[in-house]
């Protein structure tokens, strides 16, 4: 009896035992591509992990158990092919195939087809059928040999008949008439033709429409599920079209709602709608930090929640990666410190660890926090709610000093230390004269005097002899004359004046010790005016100031080398001008042009 492949039933079967292979694996999920996904794909050491090794989708711990793990093209989805091998692991070889026509056509052998024997497709007795003979001996009216003559070697009578060939299924005898003491040809029969789907037994074999010998169409579907489906045999109706289970197998589904990691509905598709193959399982969450992971299960085609995992908290202060992102301590909320006033407002403890918060210390507190305050300004730097304590001023503060009243004029003092010091630049009170002014800044003008008369101006007033302006001061004892530019009597304003020992005008001072010399533009031999005269260590103009200590030179618009009025002058450290102020403590070093000190 010729065999043929079976129908798509066992193929269907096939496709059914890999699906149920694959459930219950923990941590493995098939893909279309028949590969694997999720954690037991990609870590090896996990419980029940897949290994895979060579890449065929199928191997210890899979979804889809594998034969042969070192060899790609066997596995439980291979195709059989007649290689004397095992190759869709259902421990059978070379099982059902059929190969080529073979070469004898004739009598019984019609429609023969060889046979995978051993790896190779051949043309056996057993593929010609039952009825084959190499050598015919039976005389029984076919052609058993498939020469083309029937009953070869069988004796007859002249001229006798009988009936030859099959009479089983479409196949009907004819005659053969003795001749020459054989039988002649088979004439008038119809034998046996190729199986056919129509109902009749055409190969004569008692058997009609037998699905190994028919060449079926294949179905509409041929993805998925339905891969290799074929349409089944009606019988006198011919092929009926492929519907349902019955044609691509018990996994098929007209709308696919399964989750098991096969393309159910034949569209090419696997599991549309679903994110997993239930009764999978995957591992979930993160095990960075204080993070532990868990499991999820797959139900409905959805991964449920993750079990057993330790989720991420918000971040505390004890040396633990309790957020999981990789940073330890980060952005904890700090308690304040114990000191919240003056520089330690708004102090915070910082975080130590394992160990907590740390107590609060100067590096807590800021630059400017000091255990017992010593510097005065403006803050409190001990942070005890008193700003200052024990000081009577803010360092580098100024506030103005003297009197404004008359002809005074206020100056400015400067905090030192916790303590103001000298006034500066004020013009103090003198002794009242009579010009209209409040010379002694008490808010009466030229008191005590008789004022009206005119002053002592002239060098003829200025030698008379007589209070001409009625100040009580004669002649040179007058400023009026002694101080006066027009007097020539009076003044000492030449150099010669200047440095003869004498006091030309009896004011009681005499040669540089006079004003009238020491600060008379004109006058050289007394005035140290000069760079040179000023860095020189003498008494130039005899007044008992010596260089920066004298007015004349620390200040004299023209003198450079005592005032302090340059970014380096202002920055070097030393007193330029000997007024006992350096750098930025000067007055001098306020000046527009210098832009150290703002």
């Amino acid at each position: 009896m010729l065999l043929r492949p079976s129908s798509a039933s066992a193929v269907f079967l096939l496709v059914g035992s890999l699906a149920l292979t694959g459930c219950g694996d923990d941590d493995a999920m098939t893909t279309m591509d028949g590969g694997l996904s999720g954690d037991a794909a990609t870590d090896p050491d996990a419980p029940g992990a897949c290994v895979d090794e060579d890449g065929d989708g199928a191997g210890t711990g899979c979804a889809v158990a594998d034969c042969d793990d070192s060899d790609p093209a066997r596995h439980p989805a291979a195709t059989e092919t007649c290689n004397g091998v095992d190759d869709d692991c259902d421990d059978a070889t070379d099982e059902a195939l059929v190969g080529a026509a073979c070469p004898l056509t004739e009598g019984v052998c019609a429609g023969s087809a060889s046979i995978c024997v051993a790896g190779t497709f051949v043309c056996t007795d057993e593929a010609y059928g039952a009825f084959f003979e190499r050598i015919e001996e039976s005389c029984d009216g076919m052609d058993n040999d498939c020469d083309g003559s029937t009953d070869d070697d069988c004796a007859c009578e002249e001229g006798t008949t009988q009936a030859c060939g099959l009479t089983e299924g479409a196949c009907s005898p004819g005659t053969q008439t003795c001749s020459g003491g054989k039988w002649g040809l088979c004439e008038d029969e119809v034998g046996p033709m190729g199986e056919s789907c129509n109902g009749l037994d055409d190969d004569c074999d008692g058997t009609a429409d037998e699905p190994s010998e028919l060449e079926a169409p294949d179905c509409p579907l041929s993805l998925g599920v339905c891969v290799g489906s074929k349409r089944r045999c009606g019988g006198e109706a011919g092929f009926v079209a492929c519907s349902g289970t019955e044609s691509y197998g018990g996994d098929y589904q007209r709308d696919e709602s399964l989750c098991d990691a096969l393309d159910n509905d034949c569209d090419g598709v696997v599991d549309e709608g679903c994110e997993c193959v239930d009764g999978t399982t995957q591992r979930c969450g993160s095990d960075v930090g204080a993070c532990m992971r868990g499991t999820q299960t797959c139900a409905g085609g959805v991964f449920g929640g993750c079990a057993g995992a330790t989720e991420p908290v918000v971040e505390t202060c004890d040396g633990r990666d309790e957020d999981c992102d990789m940073r330890v301590d980060e952005d904890v909320a700090s308690p304040t410190c114990s000191l919240r006033v003056g520089v330690c407002a708004g102090a915070t403890q910082t975080c130590g660890g394992a160990g907590g918060f740390e107590a609060c210390g100067a590096s807590e507190y800021g630059p400017l926090y000091e255990a017992s305050e010593t510097s005065c300004d403006g803050r409190d730097n001990d942070c005890d709610g008193v700003i200052d304590e024990g000081c009577d001023c803010v360092d580098g503060t100024v506030q103005p000093c003297g009197s404004g009243v008359g002809a005074c004029e206020r100056g400015t003092q400067r905090c030192r230390s916790g303590v103001f010091g000298a006034c500066e630049g004020e013009v103090g009170p003198t002794d009242e004269s009579c010009n209209g002014l409040d010379d002694n800044c008490n808010g009466l003008t030229d008191e005590d005097f008789v004022c009206g008369v005119p002053p002592e101006n002239t060098n003829a007033l200025c030698e008379d002899g007589i209070d001409n302006d009625m100040d009580g001061f004669f002649d040179c004892d007058d400023w009026n004359c002694s101080r006066n530019p027009e007097v020539t009597v009076c003044a000492e304003i030449n150099d010669a004046l200047c440095s003869d020992g004498l006091d030309n005008d009896a004011n009681g001072f005499t040669d540089c010790s006079d004003f009238s010399c020491s600060r008379n533009p004109d006058v050289t031999v007394c005035a140290e005016s000069s760079n040179e005269a000023c860095v020189d260590g003498i008494d130039n103009d005899g007044n008992g100031f010596i260089d920066c200590d004298d007015w004349s030179c620390s200040r004299n618009p023209g003198v450079t080398v005592c005032v302090e009025i340059t970014n380096a002058l202002c920055s070097d450290g030393y007193d330029n001008d000997g007024d006992g102020f350096i750098d930025c403590e000067d007055f001098d070093c306020f000046t527009p042009e210098v832009t150290v000190c703002d």
